[in-house]
């Protein structure tokens, strides 16, 4: 069964200029480089509502197997670990299944 995954991303006021392009080319990367993903949009908060979030990544996933290896591949957790978290204060993120039909 499909598998949508939503997640959102606050940064700290100071992160580093050119990091959400940054962050943006990588993961255009890491989903082409992904197998079973359908879907995957990302982008920053387009600012016209305060208390939102920085940033959002939309993706939807063939089944749990294949959001579990994007989960655990190198890749992302290299870019987790290089670009979002150490500028991160706040992350929500909510994963559901599609019904096929």
């Amino acid at each position: 069964m499909p598998l949508a995954h939503v997640v959102t991303f606050t940064f700290s006021p100071d992160l580093p200029a050119g990091t959400l392009s940054t962050l943006a080319d990588r993961l255009d990367e890491l989903s082409e480089a992904c197998p079973g993903i359908d879907s995957y949009r990302h982008g920053p908060d387009q600012g016209d509502r305060p208390g939102n979030a920085d940033y959002a990544v939309t993706a939807v996933f063939e089944n749990e197997d294949a959001f579990t290896a994007y989960l655990t591949s190198p890749d992302h957790r290299r870019i987790v670990a290089e670009l979002i978290g150490p500028h991160l204060v706040g992350k929500s993120s909510v994963q559901f299944p599609i019904p096929l039909g």
